[in-house]
């Protein structure tokens, strides 16, 4: 295995090119020895500060290109995929939850929870302002009382994902998402954006990192 290196994964569960990394990253996890931190952040927050704007909205030609090349992309990388009649949606309520849970979950229930709600927005399609879409974590990762505990205090930190978009900004110039942050076992730090990088990625860490693909075989336990 080779030396341990810590991905900070910036996300919002809006961004399907953001859903795909995600994959990724979990299956070259023990590949790559990753330390992943999930950092949910609200991408609207990001196009606000850096006055960009979503893809999906930028044109109706690029739309369009934008739903072909992403099943494309599903069918290569084997993640099941379909938008829903909101896309791209207004992703405010389930992202201001997910900032709440980071700091009450473990990391592997909040990983779960974030896993939830990809999969709700991008294979159920359950719309995103609907009241179910953010009620929909099982019980296994939030109790019936403790998600009421959860809605009422998750509006509590727009202030914090405010805050943290101007770190993200400042710090490492993202502008969109996915926003990958990846730290070296010498101290280095770089930062891509995409979910099209992984090779790249593999190239500046080393030949002790192999890039095997979107659906690489699974390490040897």
């Amino acid at each position: 295995m080779p030396p341990p290196i810590r991905i900070s994964f910036f996300y919002d569960i809006g961004s399907p090119y953001t859903y795909f990394a995600f994959q990724i990253i979990q299956r070259y996890e023990r590949i790559w020895n990753i330390d992943l931190e999930l950092h949910p952040t609200l991408l609207g927050a990001v196009f606000k500060t850096t006055g960009g704007v979503s893809p999906a909205q930028a044109s109706p030609y690029k739309a369009g290109f934008m739903l072909k090349d992403l099943e494309r992309v599903s069918q290569e990388y084997q993640v099941p995929f379909s938008v829903g009649p909101e896309f791209p949606g207004n992703t405010l309520q389930p992202m201001r939850m997910l900032r709440y849970l980071k700091d009450e979950l473990s990391p592997t229930k909040f990983r779960e929870a974030t896993a939830h709600y990809f999969q709700e927005n991008f294979v159920k399609n359950t719309p995103l302002s609907s009241p179910e879409f953010v009620t929909s974590l099982p019980p296994s990762i939030l109790s019936q009382d403790e998600m009421k505990v959860a809605l009422s205090k998750s509006k509590s930190v727009t202030e914090k994902m405010k805050a943290e978009v101007e770190a993200l900004v400042n710090e490492h110039q993202a502008f969109g998402f996915p926003w990958i942050v990846v730290k070296r076992d010498d101290g280095q730090v770089e930062s891509w954006f995409g979910s099209d990088r992984f090779s790249n990625i593999a190239w500046w860490l080393g030949p002790e990192y192999p890039w095997l693909g979107p659906v690489p075989p699974k390490p040897n336990l």
